[in-house]
């Protein structure tokens, strides 16, 4: 009984793993994507005046309906590391129009 539900156990967890590297699999994949489409924005005269997105910002948006604070910050540092070791981006801290310094990606690939 004990060796059945170890291997329940181990199977629930394989797949709980799984869904949860598809989930930050697409998440980094709608990052980028909103990156590279500020960039685009920002060079157009008529687009966004600023070239870079708020980290934070793009956390609260995307996981929104993830209410638990632990596993959202859990999700969001996996994706940030991706993110952060990709060629094309940028981190650096911009001040926002409240005053406060904040984490911003910035798009520097081709578009």
């Amino acid at each position: 009984m004990l060796l059945v539900l170890g291997g329940l156990g181990l199977h629930l967890r394989r797949r709980n793993l799984a869904a949860e590297k598809d989930q930050i699999r697409q998440l980094v994949r709608i990052v980028l994507a909103r990156l590279k489409e500020q960039a685009r924005k920002s060079r157009d005269p008529t687009g966004a005046s600023q070239s870079y997105l708020i980290a934070d910002y793009l956390r609260d948006e995307m996981l929104q309906d993830e209410h638990s604070l632990a596993i959202r910050q859990h999700i969001w540092k996996k994706v940030a590391r991706i993110v952060q070791g990709n060629a094309n981006v940028r981190t650096s801290l911009e001040e926002t129009e409240e005053g406060e310094e904040t984490q911003v990606w910035r798009w520097m690939g081709a578009l």
